[in-house]
This record gives structure tokens, C-alpha cells and sequence, in this order.
């Protein structure tokens, strides 16, 4: 797939080694039911790459069930914490205790599975902040 007037295309990872590095995250209000969730780039839009990642998640990662899965990630997240986040009471002393093990968690499973992996970004988007204090309290 490809954008004759922008020369973007689709993304691959035998040739685009910068996929290598988180290009996106999840923005939400925890607070919200449902939350809507919205892609953030990480990779600057003055990137040479930024067309193709643009281009990318436009035409292929927004006409895949992602949403829908981190979704359902972050229900499940509220109803059965123990099954998305292993060992997470052991990290419950403090919010920054708590926040610290979300990063962990989010890099860990970046190495393993690759940065842009559905789960690598789930982990990183809750990782923020607002939601890791959001589920410290409430859950």
C-alpha cells in the first residue's frame, strides 16, 4: 500500500528499523465510560519517518480491531487486575512504587514483544501518569 502523492507507505519491519522505538501511545480519561482512547505519535512530525508512521496507522492499524482490544484490555484491566498485571499488589506501597512497576511492566514487554506490539502499547498508555494514579486508587 502506498500514497502516490505523499510517496508514504505502509511499514515493515525487514526495512524500517526505527520500529524499534514506541511510535505511538494511548491518551484516555480513566475516569470515562467508556474511555475514548486517542493515538498520540511519539516520533516527531518533522521525522522523516513520520509520513510512513502517519500513513501506517491511518491505513492499516485503524482498520484492524485494536481499539477494540485495548478496549477490552482496559475492562478487564478494572475487573480482574491480577490477570493484567502480574504481581502488581506486591508494588501497592505507594503511587510511585505502583507507577515505577507499570514502566517496568510496559519496557519488559516491549523487549519481548517489540515496542509497537498491541500489548507493549497498552502497557505504556496506562503507564501514563493520570491512568497509573487512576489505578493505584481503584483498583
Amino acid at each position: 500500500m502506498f500514497d502516490p502523492a505523499t510517496h508514504a507507505r505502509v511499514l515493515h519491519p525487514y526495512y524500517d528499523d526505527f520500529l524499534a522505538n514506541p511510535l505511538i501511545f494511548l491518551s484516555f480519561d480513566p475516569n470515562e465510560a467508556p474511555p475514548v482512547f486517542l493515538i498520540n505519535y511519539l516520533i516527531n512530525q518533522e521525522d522523516p519517518d513520520f509520513a510512513n508512521v502517519e500513513f501506517h496507522i491511518n491505513n492499516i492499524v485503524r482498520r484492524t480491531n485494536f481499539l477494540t482490544y485495548i478496549g477490552k484490555r482496559w475492562e478487564k484491566l478494572k475487573v480482574q487486575p491480577d490477570s493484567v498485571l502480574p504481581h502488581h499488589t506486591d508494588y501497592r506501597s505507594t503511587s510511585d512504587e505502583f507507577h515505577a512497576y507499570l514502566l517496568e511492566l510496559s519496557d519488559a514487554k516491549s523487549a519481548d514483544e517489540g515496542a509497537n506490539a498491541w500489548e507493549a502499547i497498552f502497557l505504556r498508555s496506562i503507564s501514563s501518569r493520570v491512568v497509573a494514579d487512576w489505578l493505584f486508587q481503584n483498583t
